[in-house]
């Protein structure tokens, strides 16, 4: 930023601290899940640790804008670059938590073909059962046959009936 104000201003404290406290939280989170702590005192620690955190590393950030480039400068190129801090980190989040949600609703469609192809796959009208051992075949009113010919014997028969009773 040096170039615009002939100034050395700085967002890597802001950034670093962004960056530095979610891991830092939730190590913290961890480590007081495993003390005897109830849940609300918890999680009033891990915000109230959150924020003193944030509002150290925004406030190192804004004094050393401050005192590079004066007031009003350093306390508006703080207040947007943290903005853009908070924008940034939660589109990251988002984008992780898509990415994330993706791949499980890939893998549910690859289990889910995988299932679906050995469940359909002797659906056919010929076939409906496949094994190692026999090939059983369907005729048209679905009694079981263990040959095609039975099958075919069948289906000539089922169809000379249905013939009669049109005409």
């Amino acid at each position: 930023m040096d170039n615009y104000l002939r100034r050395d201003m700085s967002i890597m404290p802001s950034a670093i601290g962004f960056l530095g406290v979610l891991p830092v939280c939730i190590i913290l989170y961890i480590i007081l899940s495993f003390v005897d702590i109830s849940k609300e005192n918890r999680d009033m620690i891990f915000y109230i640790v959150l924020g003193v955190m944030m509002t150290a590393a925004i406030g190192y950030s804004l004094f050393r804008n401050i005192k590079e480039s004066g007031l009003r400068n350093g306390a508006v190129f703080t207040v947007v670059t943290s903005l853009l801090l908070w924008a940034s980190l939660i589109s990251l989040l988002l984008f992780i938590a898509s990415i994330i949600e993706l791949l499980f609703q890939t893998a549910i469609l690859i289990v889910g073909l995988y299932f679906g192809k050995s469940v359909f796959r002797g659906m056919n009208n010929a076939m409906v059962y496949n094994s190692d051992q026999k090939t059983i075949y369907r005729d048209m009113d679905g009694d079981l046959h263990y040959t095609s010919s039975g099958a075919q014997q069948a289906n000539e028969r089922i169809a000379r009936k249905r013939s009669r009773i049109i005409d």
